[in-house]
């Protein structure tokens, strides 16, 4: 089957295609990897004027869900591409560069490790770096290193990401110094700061829509940012408010009120607020830790019933479940037909409908990897304060290639911080930061 792109995939192409550095934005889910290797295609195998290509991408992506070898597998458009993967040990991954295939796929986890080891990338004319918003950090080593080793004038660099700013327009400073070195935005992050933010306490920047209209009109000649895309399935998202008992209720107010939380095998003080938020998250999802090693006790079973009385009144549908803590992941391995999702083969198995509670951490498989084919349903047994890991772990499913409307539902106990959690997140209006300096305690 050959692949046809899409009117944005199209438009995104064609500006590839003019320019040598150029960013694609587009949401999560909407075929960016179909972009790269149309152009790919275009570059190397039609025009020649392309004769080596580097992607950088996540460890999950390139090892554990291979998204882009996947996608050179599906298409007839790119199944005759060559390829290799620069992973395994040191002595394995140099073996494997020099054996010449046309496109390296390598981890960004090993950046530092290729600078220390060859200190350029002159072996490529072209580099796509997919999920750019991991090299936001400008102090990171991993930035210095890729940003050392690009040459504007040998290099075509592509970026990909469906979330380019997700902590706010402080990350998007180092994404775009990677395609002009600083000519749009300033040659220092603290440069671009202090033009276009302004500070608000010791830690925060605050960014007005008028300055990020400015960022945008600045940088919309090197990148393109994918809004109003057309073409995905409806998707509903639900809050579901569940309830502790009056007797879990007292105890996890009590806790609230005194930082010491009585249990049936002694009890536990904690000393700061972000310990206690922690411990309440832990309680509303039903599991407490109570030590240092991951022992924990069974607080409540509320949010585990529900999925148990879901997964029975709709045995037709195939459920991701998220979770957050891995005392949760235990418990919800106990649900009937349940299975983790950790490995490409479980990956496979849930796309062929064979797993229909598939127990998944928001930080596996949160970059690319294609979910949905195997179920358009999604609970979140708790949620995470990462933004970007939230977004991506809803666009496993609702992406290009579902098929069915998806549903989201939000498991939220009454009364906790569970809500607190879904506002940060959902309403996008606070960080976790603002959000312990706001609770009343």
């Amino acid at each position: 089957m050959y692949i046809k792109l899409k009117e944005h995939q199209e438009r995104a192409l064609e500006l590839c295609k003019k320019n040598r550095q150029f960013g694609v934005f587009f949401d999560m889910g909407t075929g960016k990897t179909a972009v790269l290797l149309s152009l790919v295609d275009y570059l190397v195998f039609d025009k020649l004027e392309v004769k080596s290509v580097l992607i950088i991408a996540p460890p999950q992506v390139i090892n554990r869900s291979k998204v882009w070898q996947e996608e050179m597998k599906k298409w007839k458009n790119f199944e005759f591409f060559d390829y290799m993967e620069l992973s395994g040990d040191p002595t394995t991954r140099i073996e494997k560069k020099e054996k010449g295939f046309t496109i390296h796929l390598i981890s960004d986890a090993l950046i530092v490790w290729y600078k220390k080891t060859y200190g350029h990338l002159n072996d490529y004319d072209m580099i796509i770096v997919d999920e750019s918003a991991r090299f936001k950090n400008p102090t990171a080593k991993k930035f210095k290193a890729l940003s050392e080793m690009i040459d504007l004038q040998k290099h075509r660099i592509y970026l990909l990401t469906g979330t380019p700013t997700p902590n706010g327009y402080d990350d998007l400073w180092s994404q775009i110094y990677l395609l002009d070195k600083g000519k749009r935005l300033g040659k220092s992050f603290r440069a671009y700061q202090a033009i276009y933010s302004f500070q608000v306490s010791k830690y925060k920047y605050v960014y007005s829509k008028a300055s990020i209209e400015t960022i945008k009109e600045t940088v919309n000649d090197i990148c393109i940012f994918g809004e109003n895309i057309k073409g995905l399935p409806p998707k509903i998202e639900h809050r579901v408010m569940l309830s502790f008992t009056e007797d879990k209720k007292k105890k996890y107010n009590d806790f609230v009120n005194s930082y010491i939380l009585e249990l049936k095998e002694g009890e536990i003080t904690v000393f700061s607020k972000q310990a206690l938020l922690n411990k309440c998250l832990q309680l509303a999802n039903g599991n407490v830790y109570v030590d240092n090693k991951l022992n924990y006790e069974v607080f409540d079973n509320t949010k585990w019933r529900w999925c148990y009385n879901f997964l029975k009144n709709n045995p037709e549908k195939n459920v991701l479940i998220y979770y957050n803590f891995k005392s949760d992941k235990e418990q919800l391995l106990k649900l009937p037909n349940a299975r983790a999702i950790m490995t490409y083969k479980d990956v496979k198995d849930w796309n062929d409908g064979k797993i229909k509670a598939g127990i998944i951490s928001p930080f596996s498989f949160q970059y690319g990897a294609n979910l949905q084919q195997g179920g358009y349903t999604v609970i979140w047994y708790g949620l995470v304060w990462s933004l970007e890991n939230f977004l991506q772990a809803n666009r496993r499913l609702w992406r290009f290639g579902q098929t069915h409307q998806v549903d989201v539902y939000y498991l939220l106990m009454i009364d906790t911080y569970d809500l607190g959690v879904y506002e940060t997140l959902v309403k996008k209006n606070k960080t976790q930061r603002d959000f312990l300096e706001s609770i009343k305690l």
